[in-house]
């Protein structure tokens, strides 16, 4: 069996609970191996790989080498031994440490930017153009997932011709399809999963619910995630206990904090609808397509979510879910009472979603692979030009 080339994969953590939809694209691989180098692993032993990840290293010697080389030289050793033939950072800052890497191994450097790193920076836009400046200027080819990101990243001073629509994927066949419909006499099932951070909208959300419930409609809610070590979300996370507390919800709502991928898949069985109304904030900016919406609408939930970054690439108004603006409980409200009162609403939006999965996120024919040929098969052109 002929070896598959490998493409580094640049991280800065290796694998939060909240990115570990990442592993899925990495085994999805056909033609390519991957080689995970972070500057911190975490739940290895979870989301195997062929190659074993390598850290950075926290020794003197690892501290000189990098000032030295500009990269750890256990990971740069890795990365020789493998013969890797390109490298891919994963987010923004991340791309800006591994050009030192791209550039010691003589290979080209892919970057994919997921949201937050498009928008969150001190000095904001203007600090963003410059840190990304030289990114810009090396780096083969830059991945967003869809065109609001690819404008936003033609705004920060991206050339154009560089910049590729990449949608993260999934297999269908791996979610099984149920159209929701809700019994009379069943309370809407709401399930909402993130990482409790302020561009997930969370608030909004359960404001929303909290009016829902005081109409009499009868309500499960699951929450599936939690706040990480950031002191903001323990704030959040606090402040949403406390509402919930005060307005009598806490009999419906169960929080079941970070899931393994079959615990949310479990939460996804049990749900009606996926609440996700996410917000623009000044510290985060604008989030990406959050990969749990894609997840929801192959297994055939009905999908509440706001018109947020490129999430109307999934949630069709009048088709495949209820989009509503940013920060409009009104409208939130609306939707959650029409998933409960309107069944064949639920399940042709449903049935609507699941449609656009196929269509637009299946994994089978989105994996990394084309962009791995495409960027190696410019640099040897190129190569052979100039040879």
């Amino acid at each position: 069996m002929t070896e598959r080339p490998v493409v580094v994969h640049f991280f800065g953590t290796y694998l939060p609970a909240s990115e570990v939809w990442v592993h899925r694209q990495l085994t999805a691989l056909q033609r390519y191996e991957p080689l995970v180098l972070a500057r911190r692993l975490e739940r290895v032993a979870e989301f195997l790989l062929p190659r074993p990840p390598v850290a950075e290293g926290r020794g003197w010697r690892g501290r000189a080498g990098r000032r030295v080389l500009g990269v750890a030289p256990r990971q740069l050793a890795a990365a020789r031994t493998a013969g890797a033939r390109l490298v891919h950072a994963h987010f923004g800052p991340v791309g800006r440490r591994a050009m030192a890497l791209a550039r010691r191994l003589r290979v080209p450097l892919v970057v994919s930017f997921y949201g937050r790193d498009l928008f969150a920076h001190p000095r904001g836009t203007t600090g963003l153009r410059r840190a990304y400046r030289q990114l810009f200027r090396c780096a083969a080819l830059l991945l967003v997932e869809g065109p609001a990101a690819a404008a936003r990243l033609v705004e920060l001073g991206a050339p154009p011709e560089r910049v590729r629509v990449h949608r993260l994927g999934l297999d269908p066949a791996a979610y099984p399809f149920r159209p929701r419909r809700r019994a009379p006499d069943e309370p809407l099932r709401v399930l909402l999963a993130c990482r409790f951070t302020a561009k997930k909208g969370l608030p909004y959300a359960f404001v929303a619910l909290a009016r829902v419930a005081a109409e009499g409609l009868p309500l499960a809610i699951e929450v599936v995630g939690d706040a990480g070590a950031d002191p903001a979300e323990r704030r959040l996370a606090e402040r949403l206990r406390t509402f919930v507390a005060q307005r009598g919800l806490t009999p419906h709502v169960r929080w079941l904090g970070f899931q393994s991928a079959a615990g949310l898949r479990a939460a996804m069985d049990r749900a009606h609808v996926l609440l996700h109304p996410s917000v623009r904030t000044p510290v985060d900016g604008e989030g990406g397509h959050p990969v749990v919406l894609t997840e929801a609408a192959a297994c055939g939930l009905g999908l509440i979510a706001t018109d947020h970054g490129d999430i109307p690439q999934l949630v069709v108004p009048g088709e495949s879910g209820w989009l509503c603006p940013e920060r409009d409980v009104t409208a939130l409200v609306t939707a959650l009472r029409q998933a409960a009162t309107e069944p064949e609403r639920l399940a042709a939006y449903g049935v609507g979603a699941r449609r656009r999965v196929e269509h637009l996120y299946d994994l089978r024919r989105a994996t990394w692979d084309p962009v791995y040929d495409a960027v190696l098969g410019a640099c040897s052109s190129t190569a052979t030009a100039l040879s």
